[in-house]
């Protein structure tokens, strides 16, 4: 496991084959905001609580974990998969040089993802820039791909 500082400006955080460029944008819509992804064949984009710097946890997996499991301190959490032919994904905020980002060693081919999302009710309601939110990717080889599912949604009363 590795953890990381991402600039999550715009409140996005992108995981991505760097073989494969894709215009997400028109996806991006009132649901996909609540939900918290967008997830195209080879990038998965994540909604985070704050567009300031965040923790990300980044664990790769061998197989599919348990996500019954590694979901149950979580806020929100999110699973899906995207395929990478490169063998090597990316890691990045929504401004950040792709081709810079974190780079996270894969096996080619379909890839499963969980994006967890933490502490989400510590961000200050006012300004939205302090809190102790943090986040969880986890990376896996699959067997086909997936569409993106809520497997916990945050429900935060205003």
């Amino acid at each position: 496991m590795a953890t990381l500082e991402i600039f999550a400006d715009y409140y996005q955080i992108y995981v991505a084959d760097p073989a494969h460029i894709e215009d997400w944008s028109g996806l991006l819509n009132d649901q996909t905001l609540d939900d918290r992804v967008v997830a195209m064949a080879h990038t998965a984009v994540f909604g985070s609580g704050r567009n300031m710097m965040v923790p990300v946890d980044v664990v790769v997996h061998g197989a599919k974990p348990d996500l019954a499991e590694i979901i149950t301190k979580a806020d929100h959490a999110v699973a899906g998969a995207i395929t990478c032919a490169s063998g090597q994904l990316k890691l990045a905020g929504c401004t950040d040089n792709l081709l810079n980002a974190h780079a996270i060693a894969v096996a080619k081919g379909p890839i499963g993802f969980a994006f967890l999302s933490f502490d989400l009710g510590t961000i200050d309601p006012v300004e939205g820039l302090d809190g102790n939110d943090h986040y969880a990717l986890h990376v896996w080889p699959e067997a086909q791909l997936a569409p993106a599912v809520v497997l916990k949604r945050w429900s935060c009363a205003i």
